[in-house]
């Protein structure tokens, strides 16, 4: 049904008691709202996307997004459809690639101890080797430990392990390499 939509029309309409009504505004082709049988108003735009099928977009509910409001973001739904932009699927990619970003910001937080932590829960180890893994880090790797794992280089593996080569000399036929190989392989 062609209706010019105003604030005054939205407030008026009855809502049919059992299927959906629509109201488009001749002013602008596609714009126009969707009442339910409960009296939920909302705007949409019904339109072609360029070369392909119909699209109805739904851009807000009434009287949460105002009658000017709705025009202006119909306008712009109505352009992308002109040019072959579906929006909705704009919207979903924009949404999946912010979940990835901030998916790829909070696992590049995550610390060593949090890894370490969680390694030792997965694995069923005997409670000695749980111990010696969790001794094994925490006297050659304390600096490390709340620092984000994705910040260590393999230059830092590289300086660690002579670094803990030449402090863990035992005795003058004890190069240390040992305990720097074992540190090594639990990291």
């Amino acid at each position: 049904m062609q209706q010019r939509i105003t604030k005054q029309f939205l407030d008026q309409i009855d809502p049919h008691p059992s299927k959906d009504q629509f109201f488009f505004d001749p002013g602008l082709a596609g714009f126009g709202v969707k009442v339910t049988p409960t009296g939920r108003r909302s705007f949409i735009v019904n339109a072609r996307i360029k070369g392909r099928h119909p699209k109805r977009v739904t851009i807000g509910q009434y009287p949460d997004w105002q009658v000017t409001e709705a025009r202006d973001k119909a306008l712009a739904i109505l352009k992308k459809l002109r040019e072959g932009i579906d929006p909705i699927q704009q919207e979903k990619a924009l949404r999946e690639k912010a979940y990835r970003a901030a998916s790829h910001e909070k696992a590049l937080q995550v610390s060593l101890g949090q890894i370490v932590e969680q390694f030792l829960t997965a694995r069923e180890l005997k409670p000695k080797t749980q111990y010696d893994y969790l001794n094994t880090i925490k006297n050659c790797f304390s600096d490390w430990y709340d620092r984000p794992i994705r910040s260590i280089t393999r230059r830092d593996v590289e300086e660690k392990f002579r670094y803990i080569q030449a402090h863990n000399r035992r005795s003058k036929t004890d190069n240390g390499r040992s305990q720097a190989r074992k540190s090594m392989i639990i990291l």
